[in-house]
């Protein structure tokens, strides 16, 4: 009896190992888009969407992606003084979780912790991912 117990356990550590970030973002980004419709009238926003000129939403949006480059960029740099190999899209994650949290946030500072410690999972020092 023990042994099927520990390969049920086995199983469930070997499928949340593999899933567990998944089942995570799916549940963030649930509750997320929930709060969203709960707080925002549909007919509202898309009458401000039909007053809204598209060029300046492109505008706006391609602003927004440029800012994300370069701030993953910079990110990207400072990634590199402590390991030169280090990847432009673990930078440009890092800068997006440090985005999210920061808008969850009301005083914009819960995205630093959460870079530190994904910076950590990547075997970055607290020193070096303070620094960063």
């Amino acid at each position: 009896m023990n042994q099927n117990e520990d390969k049920k356990k086995s199983r469930f550590s070997r499928f949340w190992k593999k899933y567990s970030n998944v089942i995570i973002l799916l549940l963030i980004v649930g509750v997320t888009v929930a709060i969203i419709l709960t707080q925002v009238d549909p007919i509202e926003f898309r009458n401000t969407l039909d007053q809204a000129r598209g060029e300046f939403l492109l505008l706006g949006i391609g602003c927004i992606i440029v800012y994300w480059l370069l701030e993953a960029y910079m990110l990207l740099k400072l990634l590199r003084r402590e390991n030169p190999k280090e990847k432009f899209s673990f930078a440009f994650t890092l800068m997006m979780v440090g985005q999210y949290y920061n808008l969850l946030d009301p005083s914009s500072s819960g995205g630093q912790p959460i870079q530190l410690y994904a910076m950590s999972k990547k075997k970055y020092g607290l020193g070096t991912g303070t620094a960063v």
